[in-house]
């Protein structure tokens, strides 16, 4: 029993570990940015924090057939797109000043700019929101995904961050838009589960796009 609570008391401390801070210059490299985490209903636009749905803690990106879904409505707007819902016909249109994205709930093809484009998985909706798979984020409005452990990074940069050189600074944007402790690697995983009588077996997310 006692090695038990020992062992609980250290994973705890270390799960607990402050990471990285983000100085002003790697701040900068956030703006016009909008960042998610898979299953967590926090976000941020730029360096500021916000719940995805101020009134529904239960939105947030999910995994389905391995392939990440996004809240359609949340990001949109916040990279300054307006978006229009037709319950009638369950569909979306997402508008900006170069592109025009039509998409309809159960059906996994997009049209982005009068062009077809068949995505991976279908629309879906889920909590009372719209959830559409990452790629026609990146595809039916030009932008670029950044995609490492569960973090996704949604902005005009091609690579936002190193996943290899920057992995302090990326375990420091996690902790703001995830509130559980992140462990980093399912080895150290394990071992912390081991220490206090668990079986491991940890499942990480990979860098491969949705």
């Amino acid at each position: 029993m006692k090695r038990m609570l020992s062992g609980l008391i250290v994973l705890c401390f270390m799960l607990t570990l402050a990471p990285m801070t983000l100085a002003q210059d790697d701040l900068g490299r956030l703006d016009g940015a909008v960042t998610l985490y898979i299953g967590s209903p926090m976000s941020m636009i730029g360096t500021q924090q916000k719940q995805i749905d101020k009134n529904n803690a239960s939105v947030s990106p999910i995994l389905l057939n391995n392939r990440t879904l996004v809240p359609v409505r949340y990001i949109a707007e916040a990279l300054g797109a307006t978006v229009t819902w037709n319950a009638t016909q369950k569909a979306v249109d997402i508008q900006t000043s170069t592109s025009q994205v039509h998409m309809v709930v159960g059906s996994a093809v997009m049209q982005a700019n009068g062009k077809d484009i068949t995505l991976d998985v279908s629309v879906i909706i889920q909590n009372d929101r719209t959830l559409v798979p990452l790629r026609a984020v990146s595809e039916g409005l030009g932008k670029k995904v950044f995609y490492d452990r569960g973090l996704i990074i949604v902005s005009d940069q091609e690579a936002i961050f190193d996943v290899a050189k920057d992995k302090p600074l990326i375990d420091s944007v996690i902790a703001k838009v995830n509130d559980l402790p992140t462990i980093g690697t399912s080895e150290k995983y394990n071992e912390l589960t081991k220490a206090f009588g668990g079986g491991g077996g940890a499942r990480l997310y990979t860098t491969r796009d949705s």
